[in-house]
Formats: structure tokens, sequence, C-alpha cells
């Protein structure tokens, strides 16, 4: 094929140059660079969010329970245990007494920490499990719980409203 100036051009094979592979090649993995830790936070709030929800479906669960069984139901949290769990009272019909059973039980994964739980009168726990009583007109002793993301630092407060049994998560909270 002749050019417009009279000259002779010679075909372009087809495919990419070493030089463009490589310059394709370092701005992807100049993007993944920048991208990783956004995904790592991500996730780490991923997780501390699902904490928190799971908290609170087992509050609404237990108020739940307290209100179809008509029976209290107790919401245990424990700081040094880094778990919480359900207990009620179960009759035993040859002793005619009640004694408490552990419904449900969750502990905290890998990451997460429950730092602190306090009832609506003030009243903080310490190394003893903080009791949460809900009654079976629905009602429930007012707490605020704390989940913390070990790496990251962030929080989220989990509040249950006493006349209501109503629960939700405050949104996370950065130091």
């Amino acid at each position: 094929m002749t050019s417009a100036t009279g000259s002779k051009r010679e075909p372009r094979r087809g495919g990419f140059t070493l030089i463009e592979l490589g310059l394709v090649v370092l701005i992807l993995a100049l993007m993944l660079a920048l991208a990783a830790p956004r995904f790592a936070r991500s996730y780490r709030n991923a997780l501390l969010g699902e904490a928190a929800r799971t908290f609170a479906t087992t509050c609404q669960w237990t108020r739940l329970n307290a209100v179809t069984q008509q029976r209290n139901a107790t919401l245990a949290v424990g700081i040094g245990q880094q778990a919480y769990w359900v207990s009620q009272p179960v009759s035993n019909l040859e002793q005619e007494t009640f004694e408490p059973v552990c419904l449900k039980r969750v502990e905290m994964g890998p990451g997460i920490r429950i730092v602190s739980a306090s009832l609506a009168d003030g009243s903080a726990s310490g190394d003893d499990p903080m009791l949460i009583h809900f009654y079976p007109n629905g009602t429930c002793d007012g707490a605020r719980v704390t989940f913390r993301g070990r790496e990251e630092g962030d929080t989220i407060t989990v509040i249950l409203e006493a006349a209501t049994g109503r629960v939700w998560p405050l949104a996370a909270e950065k130091p």
C-alpha cells in the first residue's frame, strides 16, 4: 500500500508491546493497592454492624419470648466473658419450682468486643454480667451496650428502651 507521500508503509502487526502490557499491569497494581485497605476497613465495619444487629435481634427475640411464654426472661451481658445469653425460668414439676434455663448464647467473634454495658438507671456492669429483665407485658429494663472493633477502634452503641422494649443501634462513632 502506498501512502499519500508516495512511500510504502509497513503493515503493523497485531498485538501489544511489552511496554504497553507493563503499564497496564502497573496501573492495575496501583488500583489494587489503593482499594485493599478500604476493603479491609469496610469489612471490619460490616462485622461490627453485624454484631450490633445480632444483639438487637436477640433483645427483640427475648422480649417476644417473655410475652409469648408469659414469664420473665433475662438477657445477661458479660463483658468478662465477651458473650451474652438469654435465660428464662422453666418449671420443675417434681419440685414445683422454676429454674432458669439458658435458651440462647452468643459469643463475640474475632475482632469484636463488648466494651461497656449499663442499665438505664446508670448502673454499669463490672465483673459480673449485667442482667436485663424482660417482662410478660412487653416492657424491659432500659440498657446501653457498646461494641468495639479491635483493629479499627470504631464503636456502635445499642440502646434498649425500657417502656416499649424498642431497640436500635446508634450510628457508628469514631473515637
